[in-house]
């Protein structure tokens, strides 16, 4: 893994040298060549809200932990935050250690002029609380944050573009902030080297790894430090993966790039992928997995297929023989834990993605076309109940845990669904259907809840669907073409399945006859018909003909028809019990069945016809 980030680095020209990194500055210091303050300028594109400025390739980049050793406290050179580069908003907390590291990166100015001269006259103006003040109130105006980056720009000249300090700085970094802590011998040995991992060159192992930022969204704060403990390698004190530091600063500095660049985020995860040769961004079949909210369903599988046809025909040999990269990542306290590795070829994950969306469709609730394909994180999170107002993100999708690892293997790989998500997903969807909630939000076009209930529906009854096509597919090979379609299936061979649509009507039926009755047949009886349908359908049905008197000829017909139709499938009767497969193909059929009646080719009589806004129950 180390290794392939190492030659992703190497690929995009990113900066490998230790003391050095790319950096995002959003802000620049304004200064004529003779030291006067100008003003501030927003770098990057000042449009974009989440603007996070012009990225300087090859800036100063101590490690985190170099910054303050002993009672120094240290700065970045040329770039660092406002709130030590101009003292901007420091708080009485923090005054003294603010001074100390805006003190330093002065110093660090002043030193520098003997390469870069107009830098010294930066640094007196810096050293002037009336400058400070005026660079504060500018800042203030153009709603600046303590946090950003900024850097100085003299005339139209920015210092960080130059090369003429990269000599100097390197003396400075490793007098400056590895003087103060040389590498011990850690082990026995030839100058006390060990060893590296990734280089197989004898090393003297790199104590820390330079920083990881922004990982706030996967458990991460402003900046996290990537270690990897080998405490049977005698690195106890160290915990750090036995690298050098060029190849520490190497596979950072990759890192950090496709987390900037090429991430997802996955119910709590951080996923970051990239490819030996360079896709294009529309070739991308990553980017497709994320969802619609990401790119249009239709149009990715239009790509997919396009991309399919090109490299079989040849037209596309740079897809061919190409191969991704996949990591996925979470931070705890000053860790990234990572927690899947993916390696595979461009063509298997073309497939993949096909594979998954085809598997996931279901029907709409109105069963005129097929729902709209749940992006990944709505398929990791169907197993979690509504988020509430006041909860954060991060502590509603805890509870996904190791799901959110075996359904990304599931979609990238065609991997089977784990089987841990069809005891949650069921019983959410059981609860809901059984509360009535589903009821009203269907018989309410206009009901607040009702795109967020039916995105839930669609992703849990999608990620069931390929929970049985997938075990099938496992055991013998079969795609189950005629047995588990997006739309309902008359011909399903398992008695749960017709269980389930059984169900359906009878609760359809009811409403026909009866109305409005309040808690009807489902809210009183699905729970307890899922599980033991012979105890429950069977009594159901003898109700249901006192229902059947109360309906006019014809659709009373069809009703008894359908009625009878599902009882030759059903052969002796309902089963006595379901288990929790049985159970989830007992939902998928109520619900098949439901969409099925809400079209009108599902029965002669078109006044017995549900419309998309009107409940399966009323």
């Amino acid at each position: 893994m180390i290794l392939d980030l190492v030659r992703y680095a190497e690929r995009e020209g990113l900066v490998t040298e230790p003391g050095f990194g790319a950096q995002a500055v959003k802000w620049a210091l304004l200064f004529s060549e003779d030291g006067r303050f100008l003003g501030v300028a927003e770098l990057g594109d000042a449009s974009d809200p989440r603007n996070r400025g012009r990225v300087f390739p090859k800036c100063s980049s101590p490690k985190r932990q170099e910054y303050a050793p002993g009672s120094i406290q240290r700065s970045r050179f040329l770039a660092d935050d406002a709130s030590t580069v101009a003292l901007y908003r420091v708080s009485e907390k923090d005054a003294a250690k603010r001074a100390e590291g805006h003190a330093f990166f002065v110093r660090l100015l002043r030193d520098a002029s003997t390469v870069l001269p107009e830098l010294g006259a930066v640094a007196t103006a810096l050293e002037d609380d009336t400058v400070l003040d005026d660079i504060g109130a500018e800042l203030t105006r153009q709603k600046a944050r303590p946090g950003d980056y900024l850097t100085v720009r003299v005339g139209s000249r920015f210092p960080l573009d130059a090369n003429a300090w990269h000599d100097w700085w390197r003396e400075v970094y490793y007098r400056e902030f590895r003087g103060a802590t040389p590498p011990p011998a850690l082990l026995d040995g030839p100058g006390g080297r060990f060893r590296c991992l990734v280089s197989g060159e004898l090393v003297e192992p790199a104590p820390g790894h330079p920083s990881i930022k922004r990982l706030n969204a996967v458990g991460g704060g402003g900046n996290e430090i990537l270690v990897m403990p080998l405490p049977s390698y005698g690195l106890e004190e160290y915990s750090s993966c036995a690298v050098s530091d060029e190849i520490a600063s190497t596979y950072s500095a990759g890192l950090q790039n496709l987390v900037d660049e090429h991430k997802a985020l996955l119910a709590g995860a951080m996923v970051v992928h990239w490819f030996r040769r360079r896709v294009p961004p529309e070739d991308d079949p990553l980017g497709w997995f994320e969802g619609p909210d990401a790119v249009e369903v239709a149009a990715a599988q239009q790509r997919a297929a396009e991309a399919l046809a090109a490299i079989e025909t040849g037209k596309r040999p740079d897809l061919a023989d190409n191969e991704y990269y996949a990591l996925t990542m979470r931070a705890v306290r000053q860790r990234v834990i990572v927690l899947d590795w993916m390696v595979g070829p461009f063509t298997d994950l073309v497939r993949a993605y096909d594979r998954w969306v085809g598997d996931l469709s279901v029907t709409n609730i109105g069963g005129s076309d097929l729902a709209r394909a749940p992006s990944l994180e709505r398929v990791l999170t169907a197993g979690l109940p509504p988020r509430k107002r006041e909860q954060e993100y991060k502590d509603w999708v805890k509870p996904v845990g190791a799901l959110r690892v075996g359904l990304w293997r599931a979609a990238v790989e065609q991997a089977r669904i784990p089987r841990g998500a069809v005891p949650r997903v069921l019983s959410l969807h059981g609860s809901v259907v059984a509360s009535g909630l589903l009821d009203a939000v269907l018989a309410d076009p206009h009901h607040g809840d009702r795109p967020l209930i039916l995105s839930a529906l669609y992703a849990r009854l999608g990620l069931l669907k390929a929970y049985h096509l997938r075990k099938n597919r496992q055991k013998g090979g079969c795609d189950m073409p005629d047995d588990l379609q997006p739309y309902l299936n008359e011909n399903h061979p398992s008695t749960a399945y017709h269980c389930g649509r059984l169900m359906a009507v009878l609760a359809r039926l009811q409403h026909r006859a009866l109305g409005d009755v309040g808690a009807g047949v489902v809210q009183r009886y699905y729970a307890a018909a899922s599980s033991t349908p012979a105890l429950v359908l069977g009594r159901l049905v003898r109700m249901s003909q006192h229902h059947l008197a109360k309906l006019e000829g014809g659709l009373a017909h069809w009703f008894e028809s359908i009625i009878a139709d599902i009882h030759t499938k059903l052969g002796d009767g309902p089963p006595r019990t379901l288990d929790l497969e049985e159970q989830s193909l007992f939902a998928l059929g109520y619900y098949q069945q439901i969409a099925h009646m809400s079209t009108k080719r599902a029965e002669g009589a078109d006044d017995a016809q549900p419309t998309e806004g009107e409940s399966p129950n009323g």
